[in-house]
């Protein structure tokens, strides 16, 4: 009978101590962002279509999702961004539809992969990274975007693998944020739609299935809903997300070797990882560009050398995307330090 008081009581004690850690948490972190991990099966009994698509998403049985070819599209608050979007036929921002390209001319192709920061949102035509990069290196070059918002690595590599081949560039270069890794071990993006999502099986990519990973309704209330049970959630997620990050760096590298060419990797901060958060949601896959020999390069080191007003300047405050002085500013990074 003690011993099963005993045991009542490290119960109690337990679970007030946890109580009382989660009130903390909330009290003192109050913006806290829950992370979700999507699943396959999430979508399997309703019409993903209707209840997720957008005035700007065209969804796309390889890829997810592209753009869909229309100059209106609504990213975040349209009514502070009346933006004009140039979209070409395969749901890239850029000029040209890839079909159309003259191989046998004498211009020097340059493929860009990446997300929102490089596909430019909320920017015009003329301010967008691609765009200040061609007009800079002129009719030589051929600069290519296949960037689309809310796309995670192995969407980067999936596009790569189907236009690589149409595109035949000289050089690809990758630029991504910390977000596009935690994506790995997402199914779908909000406001977007569902996607392509993977899982390792002794090193290799296998395709996650429907049903794999559902969580049941308590499990998802006490991890959705609780502080602590999320940033223990988060952290296994966040494990699950570097090695998968390291798969497709790889696939993306060899493929790269076997065209004699070199991939180069940029990595972007968003703002708040220039405040001296660096550490917060940032995955240090740096080692994995060293062991795959790959040029790997760090937005932030330059960023960082500015002032706090200047960092500022660099992006949109309300929701984080760089401005037109930052994609000026990624811009002439690649040119002075990437492109070859």
């Amino acid at each position: 009978m003690k011993i099963v008081k005993l045991i009542f009581y490290n119960f109690a004690v337990l679970f007030f101590l946890f109580l009382f850690c989660e009130i903390g948490f909330n009290f003192f972190a109050a913006d806290y962002i829950f992370y979700e991990r999507t699943y396959r099966g999430q979508f399997e009994n309703c019409n993903a279509k209707n209840e997720i698509d957008t005035n700007w998403v065209r969804l796309d049985t390889e890829l997810g999702w592209v753009c869909k070819s229309k100059e209106n599209l609504n990213f975040y608050r349209p009514e502070l961004h009346k933006i004009r979007y140039r979209i070409n036929k395969q749901g890239f921002r850029n000029p040209v539809s890839f079909d159309t390209l003259n191989l046998s001319s004498s211009k020097k192709r340059v493929l860009l992969l990446g997300d929102s920061f490089l596909f430019s949102i909320l920017q015009e035509e003329q301010n967008t990274v691609s765009s200040i990069i061609q007009k800079r290196l002129g009719d030589e070059y051929e600069i290519l975007n296949i960037a689309v918002p809310g796309w995670g690595l192995d969407q980067m590599y999936l596009a790569y693998q189907k236009y690589v081949e149409i595109i035949e560039p000289e050089q690809v270069i990758l630029l991504f944020i910390d977000d596009d890794i935690s994506r790995l071990v997402e199914a779908m993006y909000w406001g977007a739609g569902p996607k392509p999502a993977y899982k390792l099986k002794k090193g290799i990519l296998i395709d996650r299935q429907f049903k794999e990973g559902k969580l049941n309704p308590v499990e998802a209330f006490f991890i959705f809903k609780c502080q602590i049970l999320n940033r223990i959630y988060k952290y296994f997620c966040e494990q699950k997300a570097k090695p998968l990050a390291k798969a497709f760096i790889k696939k993306l590298s060899d493929a790269e070797r076997e065209k004699g060419r070199t991939l180069a990797a940029v990595h972007c901060p968003r703002y708040f990882q220039l405040e001296g958060k660096y550490e917060s949601r940032h995955f240090y896959i740096e080692t994995i560009f060293e062991e795959e020999s790959i040029p790997f390069y760090n937005l932030r080191e330059s960023m960082v050398k500015l002032s706090d007003d200047e960092q500022k300047a660099l992006f949109h405050l309300q929701d984080g995307h760089p401005s037109d002085r930052g994609a000026k500013f990624i811009a002439n990074f690649l040119l002075k330090n990437v492109l070859q």
